[in-house]
């Protein structure tokens, strides 16, 4: 059910009167300078508030849903969807939210319709999932629209001509079961083709998801007479005649039976007459018809007040809830007397909010406006601290400050050196090093309609740099032996601007010259452990890493070499009859070689004979006894065995002839 809004044409008894009424066709929110009363929305259902969104607001928007959602207009033209059971409805797009709205339908949960300063109108709310936001501009339209009643696929218009005419638009924006039309189209005379002319105010739409009737609204035009507009043309419903209408309100009828709307209108008279609008029964190309009757159960203007609006609801022609509001701010509220005349007047409940006037607008049976006083200026109550450490690495915690209205919307900013600090607007800030140096504040903002009020903390700081630490340690590779050249990679720290020095350690003590990240191990290294250590500096902050020990040192492999031939002096010569000695010689190749040791041996053989004889060096020689042997002539010869510096050898051939 959806209520024509007085803010986009209301005609109250004095402009009639003063033949003005055409002047009134433009809201009067519409002027920036205006300063409108504001106030808070409330929801209410038999006599009991229900629900309270707090403003300040202007204007509710033209509503279609009942209890189910409600649409608001702040007093700089912002538009707001406090209550929705969808959350794309309440997502108002930045083209509609950036500039003053001057007309808002709520058609649909996701079918929402705004009419914006520029002339512009918007869709958005995603309807049933599948459609996209759409707006549709001036030069679209045939001129600036100035307010809009809208639902699932169709819209209605009223646009103003570059000549200042009031005309009509339909926006089809998808085909649907009531028509295949798709697009932009004038609403235009059937007979004539002419434009309809003059219009101040829309209905509400209405659509009959079986399609036995075109998708239609009602108007009101600014002498006072009512008009249907349907895809694409109009029929006039209700002339201005003796007793113009001076404010109506309709809801979408029964599905099915012909019966488009039903509502209530108000005459400049004082009078309440209820309505049906509907086609005659089996002839879908008739015109539109009106049926009225005078409503008796009205309980009439009060005294010394005027008409501001009638928000309808049900269906009147069986008697449901009405409700007027005058300009004064009070409501009057009462059942609908049935078409069929009779019924009782039974009582219809106002929240005591309500019954104590001051209300601004209402909606639906289910919201009202409540004027409201002006809250005091935004003021800071409390201003905003920091705490912590102010070193990198560390974490701050900004406290916000405190404002005295609980429903500002407060902001918060870290910045240093009074530059916003970017993605910084948490509770909490990590101090980075690219902070060091800087001071921070910590700054918040109220925000309350158009009014900012911003509050920052003292400087804190400036940040210093992180202490010193070892991200990690130095370490040591290669193999830890005579000759080998070991590698040592330096120690990493936090900050990279640290000055880094290396020193190998020998047991514990710094090697002379050793600060490369290479290190060549001599023999006089072997049996002891070897450190490198990485030392940072940064001011007068040092800090040192050690690597684990590596080590001891071991000797140098061995690489066995030949000595010199082994020698043989015979010092007693053998007999048959007696042994003999013969002293061994082996010679070291070089001084710088270590002295042979081990075993040699004596070999001597004559034809078929063999006499073996060995013996141990002792400083590279050895005495051995040669046994007793046979006359006859011997060849000798002296092997050196080895040992872990040397390889085996032998003498060359020695003669011993044996006589006696």
């Amino acid at each position: 059910m959806t209520n024509w809004r007085p803010k986009v044409g209301a005609l109250g008894v004095l402009a009639l009167v003063a033949g003005t009424a055409a002047a009134v066709g433009t809201p009067a929110h519409a002027d920036p300078a205006a300063d409108p009363a504001t106030g808070d929305v409330i929801g209410w259902a038999d006599g009991v508030e229900t629900a309270s969104y707090p403003g300040p607001f202007a204007q509710l928007g033209d509503n279609g849903l009942g209890s189910n959602a409600v649409g608001a207009i702040r007093a700089d033209g912002t538009v707001v969807i406090p209550a929705s059971l969808q959350a794309s409805a309440q997502a108002v797009p930045a083209s509609v939210s950036s500039q003053r709205t001057l007309s808002l339908s709520i058609g649909g949960q996701r079918t929402i319709w705004a009419a914006s300063a520029d002339g512009t109108v918007t869709k958005w709310g995603g309807s049933r999932g599948t459609i996209p936001d759409q707006s549709w501009t001036p030069e679209q339209l045939g001129g600036k629209a100035i307010a809009v009643t809208g639902g699932l696929y169709r819209a209605y218009v009223i646009v103003e001509t570059a000549e200042g005419a009031h005309h009509a638009a339909l926006i089809a924006y998808k085909p649907d079961v009531v028509g295949d039309a798709e697009g932009v189209f004038p609403i235009v005379s059937g007979d004539t083709g002419e434009p309809v002319t003059d219009l101040v105010a829309l209905g509400g739409l209405n659509r009959d998801p079986l399609g036995t009737a075109p998708t239609n609204t009602m108007a009101l035009r600014s002498d006072g007479s009512l008009v249907a507009l349907a895809e694409p043309s109009f029929t006039e419903l209700r002339p201005a005649g003796d007793d113009p209408v001076v404010a109506f309100s309709s809801q979408t009828g029964t599905s099915g039976t012909g019966v488009a709307a039903t509502g209530t209108f108000v005459t400049q008279s004082g009078k309440a007459y209820g309505f049906r609008m509907r086609i005659p029964t089996g002839d879908e190309t008739a015109a539109w018809v009106l049926e009225a009757w005078q409503d008796d159960n009205f309980p009439g203007v009060p005294a010394g007040e005027t008409v501001k609006e009638v928000n309808s609801t049900g269906d009147t022609s069986t008697g449901s809830a009405q409700f007027l509001l005058t300009d004064q701010g009070n409501v009057v509220a009462w059942t609908s007397e049935p078409q069929a005349g009779g019924g009782e007047a039974t009582p219809v409940p106002l929240p005591a909010s309500m019954a104590a006037g001051g209300v601004l607008d209402i909606a639906d049976g289910a919201y009202a406006l409540l004027e409201s006083e002006a809250p005091p200026a935004l003021a800071v109550t409390s201003e905003p601290t920091i705490s912590g450490t102010a070193q990198a690495g560390q974490t701050l915690t900004g406290t916000p400050a405190g404002f005295n209205d609980a429903s500002a919307t407060v902001t918060n900013q870290w910045k240093a050196d009074g530059t916003a600090i970017s993605g910084a607007t948490g509770t909490t800030l990590a101090l980075t090093a690219a902070l060091v140096g800087k001071s921070i504040t910590f700054e918040s903002t109220a925000t309350r309609g158009d009014e900012t009020l911003s509050s920052s903390s003292g400087a804190f700081g400036p940040v210093l740099a992180a202490p010193l630490a070892v991200t990690s340690v130095p370490t040591i590779t290669g193999t830890v032996q005579v000759g080998k050249v070991l590698t040592g990679k330096p120690a990493a720290f936090n900050d990279a601007t640290a000055v880094v020095k290396n020193q190998w350690k020998l047991n514990g003590v710094a090697i002379t010259g050793a600060t490369g990240t290479t290190l060549t191990l001599p023999a006089s290294f072997q049996g002891r452990s070897i450190t490198f250590v990485s030392t940072a500096t940064r001011g007068s902050d040092t800090l040192v890493s050690s690597s684990a020990a590596r080590g001891p040192v071991a000797a140098a492999p061995i690489v066995r070499g030949y000595p010199k031939p082994p020698t043989l002096t015979f010092n007693v010569r053998p007999t048959s009859k007696k042994a003999g000695r013969a002293t061994v010689v082996v010679a070291r190749a070089t001084t710088a070689r270590p002295v042979p040791t081990g075993t040699v041996r004596v070999t001597l053989t004559k034809a078929g004979s063999r006499k073996v004889v060995t013996g141990t060096l002792s400083a590279g020689r050895r005495t051995v006894v040669l046994p007793k042997l046979p006359k006859g002539t011997w060849r000798v010869q002296v092997s050196y065995l080895g040992d872990r510096y040397y390889l085996p050898r032998n003498s060359g051939l020695y003669t011993l002839k044996i006589t006696r």
